[in-house]
């Protein structure tokens, strides 16, 4: 039994699945459509390190926190939390 291809190539796979890959902007793009496709604002990530050297983990570690995650926060703020009397 073999199971349908879903992504016609590495393009296509970095363009719509849900991997978080590619330059700064391309993952800002992905998540701003994730976001207006489905309203989250908590994004959960795992910084998977296979087939990296520990400098380019590091590396990619600090080019989302240097490039990317300030723009989504901006862009994407948590929305206020309930005051206790408000969920009563």
């Amino acid at each position: 039994m073999s199971l349908p291809q879903v992504f016609d190539s590495v393009e296509d796979f970095v363009t719509r699945s849900s991997a978080l890959i590619g330059s700064p902007e391309q993952v800002i793009d992905k998540v701003h459509r994730y976001h207006e496709q489905m309203g989250h604002t908590v994004l959960h990530l795992h910084a998977d390190a296979n087939g990296l050297t520990e400098a380019q983990h590091r590396e990619s570690l600090e080019l989302f926190q240097q490039d990317i995650a300030p723009v989504l926060r901006k862009d994407i703020p948590d929305p206020p939390w309930p005051t206790v009397s408000e969920v009563d």
